[in-house]
């Protein structure tokens, strides 16, 4: 736990960063995770599950901002969203910015996490919380997708923790749950889905791609810029049921401003986050590790 003057946070035992802290505000072992909130001199103040950094107050736009504006800009007026995961609130603020949403239900898994990110984080959580079309359901979203009217959603997003093997997260990576996913999206619906680094954990994108072209018409592995995480850019899944759906196109200047106080995306960026690198397409088809 970040009690010293410097923490490091690491992959594997080859791999990782470190950064200076300052007092530790929160240590608690939930139900799932452990959870801990601390400040830093220079990244402001900092959200950890499983001694994995989520967000810092200083950057939690670079994530937040993204995960919801990309999938909504891919739909026309969404009304009906879903956000498995994101109990810290800050892509469910992100959502609330567009006034076609009607309603926003978000499942938590864990409920100590929308305790200590109101405690800790009110700047951030504190839109959702006033907001009359947002509702928290401390639920497994595998469970409310079972239960969702079919055809029912624009749009649903999986802001969980890594999808591995021993996160609570694996069953959003399961055949289940894309089959899931494809019944409850409306026809123009799409999904977000947090994955994975493509050069550490490669082997979860051969697992989950071959699930995600089953079940949906179209798809896009996307390489988003987040400075904050260990390798700098981020695996993320984008998968929609209309093939004309999923055009970058729709992100545009007009529709960013729109929004107010976007301050990590432009139209260029977001195109180039479609456009996944060769050292990418490499990691995803080099063979999977046994």
């Amino acid at each position: 736990m970040p009690s010293a003057a410097y923490f490091l946070e690491h992959v594997g035992e080859t791999y990782g960063y470190f950064f200076k802290t300052h007092d530790l505000l929160y240590s608690a072992k939930s139900k799932y995770q452990q959870i801990a909130v601390f400040d830093t001199p220079d990244l402001g103040r900092v959200f950890m599950l499983d001694h994995y950094i989520n967000f810092t107050t200083t950057m939690e736009a670079f994530y937040h901002e993204p995960m919801a504006h990309i999938p909504l800009g891919m739909v026309d007026k969404p009304k009906n969203v879903l956000i498995i995961g994101g109990g810290d609130f800050g892509v469910a603020g992100q959502i609330l910015k567009h006034d076609s949403v009607e309603t926003l239900d978000l499942c938590e898994i864990d409920e100590e996490i929308p305790k200590v990110c109101c405690r800790f984080f009110p700047e951030i959580t504190q839109k959702a919380e006033k907001d009359k079309r947002f509702k928290l359901r401390i639920q497994d979203g595998m469970i409310y997708l079972r239960e969702a009217p079919s055809e029912s959603l624009d749009a649903i997003i999986v802001d969980s923790t890594d999808p591995f093997d021993t996160s609570a997260a694996f069953p959003l990576i399961s055949e289940e749950f894309y089959q899931l996913v494809h019944r409850v999206l409306r026809k123009k619906g799409v999904l977000m889905q947090l994955m994975a680094d493509y050069m550490f954990f490669h082997q979860t994108w051969h697992e989950v791609l071959p699930r995600v072209k089953k079940n949906f018409s179209i798809y896009n592995p996307i390489s988003i810029t987040i400075p904050l995480y260990i390798t700098g850019a981020w695996g993320f899944l984008l998968a929609g049921k209309d093939r004309n759906e999923l055009n970058t196109h729709r992100i545009t200047k007009e529709y960013l401003d729109k929004l107010g106080n976007i301050q990590t995306m432009t139209p260029e960026l977001v195109k180039g986050w479609f456009s996944i690198p060769k050292y990418v397409e490499k990691a995803l088809t080099a063979p999977e590790k046994k």
